[in-house]
């Protein structure tokens, strides 16, 4: 055998022992017979064999090992699993009664929120003008803010007062209000406020509007307080004070 033959019978040998050296160690050019692709990451066919469910990686390898030893005994379609509530008694019940039972309460709130806006509004188109009624001439206007709380509480609200408190005055009485609001707010305030809510005019400056959103709001914060600690009297005060002001005046992020 001459010398350049013997040279490339060496070079042949040595070339088939690198594929199978390659082929031996690493699987990264072959085609996936169960995903149909071609694997990009070189992973040994040794630590595949001895991989299991329990197995726990080392290193980089065998974790990738662990992966692809998941994908090969799961389902090609991943789901996630759904949280359902145990359903202890008849389902078909369930589905069929709790939603109608839903249903029967928003309408029966948004029936009581009809209610109290259309009452709302029909006091509004009732309220004389500005000067129709006489203020009784022993009526003095209270100054202050303790004289007014005074006032609030020992007289209802009449038409002949309401009707000649200009717009002004009127938002100054709403300011207060929104202090004189709390767990167990008395009967006579709460009519009064209602009653400056209806001769509030319905055109607000960025100013005004912010005085009347504070009284929704502080009515909202009490409400969130258990029925144990606010009355029920104040409740609904805060109730027909958030409904008037989100509804009518257009503040629907106080909505109830």
């Amino acid at each position: 055998m001459t010398k350049r033959k013997q040279k490339q019978n060496n070079n042949q040998r040595k070339r088939q022992s690198t594929q199978d050296s390659q082929s031996s160690s690493s699987n990264s050019n072959q085609l996936d017979p169960i995903f149909g692709q071609y694997r990009a990451l070189p992973i040994s066919q040794e630590i595949l064999q001895i991989i299991t469910n329990d197995t726990i990686p080392t290193d980089a390898e065998t974790y990738l090992a662990m992966v692809r030893h998941q994908a090969e005994s799961s389902s090609s379609v991943m789901f996630s699993k759904e949280n359902k509530p145990s359903i202890t008694s008849n389902p078909i019940s369930q589905q069929s009664i709790e939603p109608q039972e839903i249903n029967k309460k928003d309408q029966i709130l948004e029936e009581y929120k009809t209610t109290v806006l259309n009452q709302y509004l029909e006091q509004r188109s009732k309220l004389p003008e500005p000067g129709t009624l006489e203020i009784p001439s022993s009526f003095i206007f209270p100054e202050n803010f303790t004289e007014w709380r005074s006032y609030f509480i020992q007289n209802p609200p009449t038409k002949a007062i309401i009707s000649n408190i200009d717009h002004e005055l009127n938002l100054k009485l709403i300011i207060y209000s929104s202090k004189w609001l709390n767990n167990n707010t008395p009967e006579k305030i709460s009519q009064w406020i209602y009653a400056l809510l209806v001769r509030l005019s319905d055109v607000l400056l960025s100013n005004e509007m912010s005085n009347l959103r504070e009284l929704g709001q502080r009515a909202k914060k009490i409400n969130l307080k258990g029925d144990d600690i606010v009355s029920e009297l104040s409740r609904a005060t805060n109730d027909f004070i958030i409904l008037i002001i989100s509804r009518f005046f257009g503040q629907r992020d106080l909505e109830l």
